[in-house]
């Protein structure tokens, strides 16, 4: 997987999503602030994605579209989420154009949480992105995204 993984992160199940095809994992908890796109047949890196200002630490993945496309959601220590475009028919997070070689840059970024996010789930169907915190607290966004509604802990434990 490239790189150790940051010293600060207990490595969990939500770090770390395939593809739809499993050609691909994508991969969170570097201390450079990044994460990682990872070539399952030759285990190296082929992308490198920064866009959070501190370590990257849960990541999931929406359902896929016709052409293998989908949401990637990624969560930091530094309280956000940022939604990305992954090209499913080219391999790579893509940039505001989705051309290859372009530098990767999030369609949203959510913010509203006061602790480091620790859990994520997004659906491109429904146009949702739940995200949790530390402390057990809870936001929900809907398409167009920027806007966060909190919800109470209660929600949280009824999942």
């Amino acid at each position: 997987m490239g790189d150790s993984l940051d010293h600060r992160l207990t490595v969990r199940w939500n770090n770390f999503v395939t593809t739809t095809d499993s050609r691909c994992l994508i991969t969170c908890g570097y201390p450079d602030y990044s994460f990682r796109v990872i070539d399952t047949d030759s285990a190296r890196v082929r992308q490198v994605i920064y866009g959070h200002g501190d370590v990257v630490t849960c990541i999931a993945r929406s359902e896929t579209s016709l052409f293998a496309d989908c949401y990637v959601v990624t969560g930091s220590n530094d309280c956000t989420v940022a939604l990305w475009h992954w090209n499913g028919q080219q391999g790579f997070v893509a940039g505001e154009y989705n051309v290859p070689g372009e530098t990767p840059s999030p369609r949203a970024i959510l913010t509203g949480h006061e602790a480091a996010i620790s859990a994520l789930a997004v659906s491109a169907e429904h146009g949702l992105v739940l995200s949790g915190c530390e402390g057990m607290f809870i936001l929900f966004a809907r398409g167009p995204f920027g806007t966060c509604t909190p919800h109470a802990t209660v929600i949280l434990r009824c999942l």
